[in-house]
């Protein structure tokens, strides 16, 4: 009889040892999901994942067609260099072929004028010994005026194509560049956002559209779970509130889990699940719960939804 005495004291220590029911806190996983939708609308055109595919950070998830946005990023390099030449015709002062033409209508004004003298010269000696009349005098003198002013005309003419452009002109020029620039850089911003790359790593959960469909702006392609968005949900007894603190290790067991799961308490709620009475009495106490999240130190060995078991450690 002492044998079985002795047998039943051993199991019932053994048995205070281990973890009871009231060390089991229950459990759920949860993951938050990064939904990847493209900028701007468009036709997909590539989807180069599927559900359950393991994708590192800057890995191709889709893109659009990218036809109409290419042609705007030629249609705004081509408006660069269109400002940069009239910018450049502005400082230059003008094409070659124009100055040159310019010189050539200078250089016969001068020589019309320098003709004009000299016939004017002439009738005015020939005036001066009665040998011309007054009219004629007259004329000749009209007919220089003339050619000096139309000299002067062709000169200024001249001088306008040879000089760079005005102050104002040259800064329009300018900000038509730095315009130009700033559409290109828009247009090649809307192209790079028709390829949607993984931001982090983790795991294609769900594909939302195929190759081939029209996707609105923002709407969602592909879901991807990264693996530190995974964490452990469970709920405390008020009773047990106070032994529990952020940073403690709890363990954390499962179905079909490896054995020695831990994590880290993250987050513990201010408040209970629900509204209770203002008085509680001892029973009502027990009942009230505090939800509270840990981050798994093996966060792929979870799935969200599934049921896990909490241990807190003493």
């Amino acid at each position: 009889m002492s044998r079985i005495w002795l047998f039943m004291v051993v199991g019932l220590l053994v048995a205070s040892c281990g973890p009871t029911e009231d060390d089991i806190l229950q459990g759920y996983v949860e993951g938050d999901y990064v939904r990847l939708a493209p900028r701007d609308g468009g036709i997909l055109e590539t989807l180069a994942v599927a559900e359950g595919d393991q994708v590192s950070a800057g890995d191709l998830l889709f893109s659009l067609e990218t036809t109409d946005a290419e042609a705007r990023v030629a249609q705004s390099e081509a408006g660069i260099r269109t400002a940069e030449a009239r910018l450049a015709d502005l400082l230059a002062g003008g094409r070659e072929t124009e100055r040159r033409q310019a010189q050539e209508r200078v250089a016969q004004a001068s020589a019309t004028r320098d003709l004009a003298r000299v016939t004017f010269n002439r009738t005015q000696a020939l005036a001066d010994d009665s040998n011309a009349s007054r009219q004629r005098l007259d004329s000749d003198a009209a007919t220089l005026r003339h050619a000096e002013a139309r000299l002067a005309e062709m000169q200024a003419a001249l001088d306008l194509i040879s000089s760079p452009g005005r102050e104002n002109q040259i800064i329009a020029g300018e900000y038509d560049i730095v315009w130009g620039q700033a559409v290109l850089s828009e247009a090649q911003d809307a192209l790079d956002h028709r390829r949607v790359t993984a931001p982090t790593s983790g795991t294609v959960e769900r594909i939302y559209h195929y190759a081939g469909e029209m996707i609105a702006p923002g709407a969602p392609v592909v879901s991807l779970l990264p693996p530190e968005n995974i964490r452990i949900r469970f709920f405390i007894p008020e009773m047990q509130l106070g032994a529990v603190q952020l940073g403690d290790e709890v363990d954390v067991a499962c179905d079909g889990c490896p054995a020695d799961m831990t994590a880290r308490v993250s987050f513990i709620a201010t408040a209970n699940e629900f509204t209770p009475p203002v008085i509680f009495s001892l029973e009502e106490r027990a009942k009230l719960v505090f939800m509270a999240e840990a981050t798994p130190a093996n966060p792929r060995a979870f799935r969200p939804g599934q049921p896990v078991d909490v241990r807190l450690r003493p």
